[in-house]
């Protein structure tokens, strides 16, 4: 199976939002289509250095594609004034489906807040997507940022986006290198066109 890869160069918040709408578009495609006996969720890999829009790609993915923005879960999430947002789960619909999406920056899952046994039934669920099971945690799309720790393996990303500066760091500058890539034949390729 091949790759497709593609790089862009962002000036603007507004280009990471058309960003997060088409994709949002694609998942909202890929969940209205899916078999009813498919529940592998939608692994979305999100790579970049801090304050490079992780967090306006987590928001603009899920207010687009659960109708309403969703309802916040606030037992099964977790923030820190230390690191901010940490894991985030929503419930919500599309076309009337019932629809579970989990953001979770995998950095600080790792070294600052799971627990052995939690860290394990984590990985355990990254590493059952092939198999169809989507085991205990149960979501329809994760996007996990800072995902290129070495412990997860690429091929279970359906779509990484790595965003890096253009210049150096300037606040209030959206001026971004986006990249992303995927399977050529991933619903997700439709970004290429």
């Amino acid at each position: 199976m091949s790759k497709l890869s593609k790089t862009f160069a962002f000036e603007s918040r507004a280009d990471i939002e058309k960003l997060g709408i088409d994709i949002a578009a694609i998942i909202t495609n890929m969940i209205a289509n899916r078999d009813p006996s498919d529940l592998k969720p939608i692994i979305i890999s999100l790579q970049s250095p801090e304050n490079a829009g992780k967090s306006a790609v987590w928001d603009i993915v899920r207010e687009q594609l659960l109708d309403k923005g969703g309802i916040f879960i606030n037992k099964l999430s977790s923030s820190s004034e230390k690191h901010g947002r940490c894991y985030e789960t929503w419930e919500g619909e599309i076309n009337n489906q019932s629809v579970r999406f989990l953001a979770c920056n995998v950095g600080f899952l790792v070294y600052e807040w799971m627990s052995r046994l939690k860290y394990e039934h984590f990985l355990k669920f990254l590493n059952n997507k092939a198999s169809n099971d989507k085991a205990p945690l149960n979501y329809d799309v994760i996007i996990l940022s800072k995902s290129d720790c070495s412990f997860i393996d690429p091929s279970l990303h359906d779509l990484t986006i790595k965003i890096n500066y253009l210049s150096p760091y300037k606040p209030g500058s959206w001026r971004r290198e986006v990249s992303i890539e995927t399977d050529s034949n991933s619903a997700f390729a439709k970004l290429y066109e």
